[in-house]
């Protein structure tokens, strides 16, 4: 049963669930040249097995991350998940006045394209849902700095640039800086 956590007549998002069927879909979006050279990497394992490694502690709680579906107008459409920041982050990425951080990550699949304004949408009711539920301070939401689109559609969801990780993210054998953006309650 699919269990959802926010939405409105448009977007809704749910919980990610354990059956092959979704692991399966969610394969099939991150090896979407689209979403890879962004999101996760070409060289990550995208097998059902490499994604059950990856996502089945998650969505069994033995990993503070929960992986959440975008469903658009109906359609499985998309990625997000979000998470507590852990308490050694806050000083790395300048969060020490927060109490309660969160990260989000997103993807929307590559066959939903881009220009809809749909990860915007997301973006707001997954923060807003953070505030209300989950009592969030902040939320961050961490781009690599040389993916402008990311980082102005970013903006574009109410997020601000706060500060920079010089090793903020390891992809695809490289190290690339990371833009941490934030929005407030």
């Amino acid at each position: 049963m699919k269990e959802y956590i926010c939405g409105n007549e448009e977007i809704k998002i749910r919980k990610l669930q354990d059956t092959d069927e979704e692991l399966t879909m969610l394969g099939k979006w991150r090896d979407d040249e689209r979403v890879s050279k962004f999101y996760g990497g070409r060289d990550k394992d995208n097998s059902l097995e490499g994604l059950k490694k990856k996502y089945l502690p998650r969505i069994h709680g033995e990993e503070n991350i929960q992986c959440c579906i975008i469903v658009y107008e109906g359609e499985d459409s998309g990625y997000i998940q979000f998470f507590p920041l852990k308490k050694e982050a806050y000083k790395e990425h300048k969060l020490e006045n927060y109490k309660n951080a969160y990260g989000i990550d997103i993807f929307i699949a590559g066959h939903m394209g881009h220009s809809k304004g749909l990860g915007s949408k997301a973006l707001k009711m997954l923060y807003t849902y953070l505030f209300e539920e989950k009592n969030a301070d902040v939320v961050e939401i961490c781009p690599r700095t040389v993916n402008e689109r990311a980082v102005a559609a970013y903006k574009k969801a109410g997020f601000t640039p706060h500060s920079k990780l010089e090793k903020g993210e390891f992809f695809e054998g490289e190290w690339f800086e990371e833009t941490v953006m934030i929005i407030t309650k």
